[in-house]
């Protein structure tokens, strides 16, 4: 920092420099820089990947994106028919499938699925967990049943699903979790269901988020969030983002925006940026720079 204050002009030299020690710190904390991702070139081994709630909407979508990259896909959701469906779209897109009919409420069905996709294709490189459901009533017109069947489903199969994914990525200290979830109901608005499943997912998300980072682990934990999905924001664009977040999960969390221009446009701006040291530097060096400007 002293050199940025020194001199009275910054150059891209410096920032390299600048950057270069700063990996080189991590290196010697014990942390390496590059980005732990999940993109692959296709004509490399394609990876594995789960994703829950595979059978419709933002799940199906989200298989169909990784599929054009040859992705091994286990796709876990209770309808079979859905199931079937949405394998055979992987296919034609170019992977490979191994649809699952499983309730992600019960952690022994979810630790069953997890082990016939690893005995099917390998290891699981990254799991995407997308099994969101609301409730569209206010709190005192909801059955204490159904209120409890979708926590089950929308937060302990989240849980279930990080669990079966943990119990196997943190051996080999390699792995990536998504946890795709939706941005107005972390907030206090309507839809009571929504907004309890939408606050725990985001504290239970960074919560084991800061575990692995207290560990060293190198598996990563992300969490995206959604605006509502069709017309709001397509299906695709969806993807996209969840996509998006599965390449870069440094990051504690991605938001789609809710127009679909606006998400585009976000996942186009966002997929250009590096989490890196350059991006440090060249904010701090900016940011001097301006200051610099403003008093000549």
């Amino acid at each position: 920092m002293a050199a940025f204050e020194r001199d009275k002009y910054v150059h891209f030299g410096q920032i390299e420099e600048a950057t270069a020690q700063l990996s080189e710190s991590l290196r010697r904390f014990g942390r390496g820089w590059p980005e732990a991702g999940f993109h692959r070139a296709p004509n490399e081994t394609a990876q594995v990947a789960v994703v829950t709630g595979a059978s419709a909407g933002i799940g199906r979508a989200t298989a169909r994106l990784l599929a054009r990259r040859g992705t091994y896909l286990g796709l876990l959701a209770r309808g079979q028919a859905g199931l079937e469906a949405a394998a055979a779209e992987v296919r034609a897109a170019g992977g490979e499938a191994l649809a699952i009919p499983t309730d992600v409420s019960d952690f022994a069905a979810v630790e069953r699925a997890a082990s016939q996709v690893e005995e099917q294709f390998g290891p699981i490189d990254a799991w995407i967990n997308v099994t969101l459901t609301s409730l569209f009533a206010p709190f005192t017109a909801i059955e204490a049943d159904r209120y409890r069947r979708v926590t089950e489903v929308s937060y302990l199969g989240y849980v279930h699903g990080t669990m079966a994914s943990l119990n196997r990525m943190r051996p080999r200290d390699s792995g990536v979790i998504v946890q795709v979830a939706s941005a107005p109901g972390g907030r206090g608005t309507l839809q009571s269901a929504d907004c309890g499943v939408g606050h725990a997912i985001n504290g239970f998300t960074e919560s084991v988020r800061s575990e692995l980072l207290h560990e060293r682990s190198h598996v990563h934990v992300t969490l995206c969030l959604l605006p509502a999905v069709a017309p709001a924001c397509p299906l695709e664009v969806a993807a996209e983002g969840v996509v998006h977040a599965l390449d870069h999960p440094r990051r504690k969390q991605y938001r789609v925006d809710s127009g679909s221009a606006c998400a585009q446009a976000w996942v186009t701006r966002h997929a250009r940026a590096l989490i890196s040291g350059a991006t440090m530097a060249s904010a701090i060096a900016t940011a001097r720079w301006g200051r610099h400007r403003r008093r000549q």
